[in-house]
């Protein structure tokens, strides 16, 4: 007959039974799109992307990421057509999601829970030396949560809108310029700071689409490009500026007023208000 004892120290450790396996990192993704165009005067495209990704659990894999552009070409309506002055003048604008580029390429299976191992607990021999349980001491090492599962985590994204104008003037003069706003949504945050502290996961992380972010600015650029017999000439310049602002942020709850970063600007340097 087998004592406890015995039976304990034949059962197979964990290094034992330690498996590695392979989760090999797929990344899929679809495209389509279409173009409507009216007499090179009214353009329409529309696309769609669907992406695929391990980070997320099933049924939440699978983003759609629409987009929308359009194109009025004014320099071929009847006003404009042959003038000497404006020879193209384009107005483009679009609507649309992408992707987070740290989404697609960013850690793994975020759904997962992890868990380590906690001190271990001995048991065995008394102390004193009473052997109630075999003749020697071994040690459990429980299993501790780490980081809580995220079922419902979803795709991080940008949405953008722009709106940009492309001309030229007497056949010399091109001018672009594009006005932007886009906002990067559902951004993975761990939010363990913004839980009550009844739930008990103070040490716990925990992650949900929770912060966001917005840029607006605009882009510039004058070009002149004229030729004068064998010599041909060109010149231009580009100007480019942009702010981008916290719109939800996660530990933004400082003890002064002022030191909230919700609203404020990404690139911000937070201190001491001070006089003199």
């Amino acid at each position: 007959m087998t004592g406890p004892a015995e039976a304990i120290r034949s059962m197979p450790t964990a290094s034992s039974r330690l498996r590695i396996i392979p989760r090999p990192v797929t990344l899929i993704a679809a495209i389509a799109g279409a173009r409507y165009s009216y007499k090179d005067l009214y353009t329409v495209d529309v696309a769609s992307e669907w992406t695929g990704s391990p980070r997320y659990m099933k049924g939440s894999r699978w983003g759609m990421f629409p987009s929308v552009g359009f194109a009025w070409n004014l320099g071929n309506e009847k006003f404009l057509k042959g003038s000497r002055a404006v020879s193209e003048l384009k107005i483009r604008g679009q609507f649309g999601d992408t992707p987070l580029s740290d989404t697609i390429f960013g850690e793994q299976y975020m759904f997962q829970a992890n868990y380590k191992n906690a001190s271990g607990v001995a048991y065995g021999p008394h102390s004193s030396g009473e052997k109630w349980f075999g003749v020697n001491t071994y040690t459990s090492y429980p299993t501790t949560i780490t980081k809580m599962a995220a079922e419902n985590l979803t795709w991080e994204r940008i949405r953008e809108i722009s709106l940009g104008i492309d001309a030229d003037f007497f056949g010399c003069l091109r001018l672009n310029a594009e006005f932007f706003k886009y906002d990067r949504l559902g951004l993975i945050k761990n939010v363990n700071s913004v839980l009550p502290s009844l739930y008990g996961l103070s040490d716990i992380m925990l992650y949900n689409n929770y912060s966001s972010d917005r840029t607006t600015g605009y882009n510039v650029s004058l070009q002149f490009h004229k030729r004068f017999g064998d010599l041909f000439v060109t010149a231009g310049g580009f100007a480019t500026q942009y702010k981008s602002i916290y719109t939800k942020m996660v530990d933004d709850n400082p003890t002064e007023e002022y030191q909230k970063q919700t609203g404020q600007s990404r690139t911000a340097f937070l201190g001491y208000k001070c006089i003199g």
